[in-house]
């Protein structure tokens, strides 16, 4: 190999690192420096092949290897130095700094974090949960929506978490016409869903309004399952166990939406999604029940924490007043 060296001061294009066998199987290692220009001589010197693993693994934390597309005999490493520098120096005095700039700026931010943590523990120790449960199409998302509307005009800032039907839609349907088959597979869709909501509204926010939680995923479970208890359910799905920390259910307000199954059925003809087509009166009748009889236990509340209230046709308004008179005692209702 061709060793000429070059002192100067061009900028840096490439670093290559490169091997050569001579005789009695012995390596020899050679660090080529290429500068940017025409007529430019390469700098190449040789050098320990311990020098190159230092040198390389301190490069790559800024610059990637290169493929050695060129297919060039002997070569271990190729780098391109997209900003240009002057000397070899330069270059692991630029890493340097950037590596103590990163320290400095993570630190200042782990001292934000913490501050932030801070500041978001005070504001939700204030925030206001409210769960709208209820069995399918009793009226959950326009409530939900009636009353994000009433708390914007009272200048409250509100996060609104709906169920995120588009994520298991495709296993939806077939649930509800294999429930045993689908069941399990379309409650951990659901959980992973809802808890994904959870965590990512964890900032400042004064109100959150849930269309269902996790924790509905009981009620339907229960339907496909014979002689389900509410112990075995949560040792068989216990992330449901996490979400109660984040729900913060001793201060949280649930509101349960009652309809008859009649009436639920005929909604659901109405809006017309595919995966529902195949429910049935006897079903809905059921999950009814279950919400009747288990709501208490599944959320292992107070009964002040509850409030049940019909949906009447035609009586949004009115509905949601009801509700803000049961979170908001003090609220005033104008016609």
């Amino acid at each position: 190999m061709d060793i000429t060296l070059y002192h100067g001061s061009h900028n840096i294009l490439e670093i290559r690192y490169y091997y050569n066998i001579i005789n009695n199987n012995i390596f020899k290692y050679y660090r080529r420096i290429i500068y940017k220009g025409k007529g430019i001589s390469d700098q190449i010197e040789e050098i320990s092949f311990e020098k190159i693993l230092n040198e390389s693994k301190h490069i790559m934390k800024k610059y990637k290897v290169q493929l050695n597309l060129e297919n060039e005999k002997n070569l271990l490493y190729k780098f391109i130095i997209w900003d240009y520098f002057n000397t070899f120096k330069e270059i692991f005095n630029d890493i340097k700094s950037e590596e103590y700039n990163k320290l400095i700026f993570e630190k200042k931010l782990n001292a934000v974090k913490k501050i932030e943590e801070w500041i978001l523990k005070k504001c939700q120790e204030k925030r206001q949960i409210i769960i709208i449960e209820g069995g399918i199409g009793v009226g959950k998302s326009s409530i939900t929506e009636k009353l994000r509307e009433i708390f914007l005009k009272k200048r409250k800032t509100v996060k609104v978490l709906h169920e995120t039907i588009e994520e298991w839609r495709d296993t939806l349907e077939k649930f509800y016409k294999e429930p045993l088959k689908y069941q399990y597979q379309l409650e951990m869709e659901i959980i992973k869903s809802r808890n994904n909501q959870l965590r990512n509204c964890n900032r400042i926010t004064e109100v959150i309004i849930m269309d269902r939680t996790p924790l509905s995923s009981y009620f339907f479970i229960s339907l496909t399952k014979e002689r389900v208890s509410l112990e075995d359910l949560h040792s068989e799905i216990n992330e449901m166990e996490k979400d109660r920390d984040l729900l913060r259910l001793e201060t949280a307000k649930i509101i349960r939406i009652e309809m008859t199954a009649e009436e639920c059925l005929e909604r659901i003809k109405l809006r017309g999604r595919n995966e529902e087509k195949d429910i049935s009166l006897g079903y809905l009748r059921k999950l009814n029940e279950k919400y009747e009889h288990d709501l208490i236990q599944v959320y292992k509340v107070n009964t002040d924490q509850i409030f049940v209230t019909e949906n009447e046709r035609g009586k949004l308004d009115y509905t949601a007043w009801k509700i803000m008179k049961f979170i908001q005692p003090n609220i005033r209702y104008k016609e």
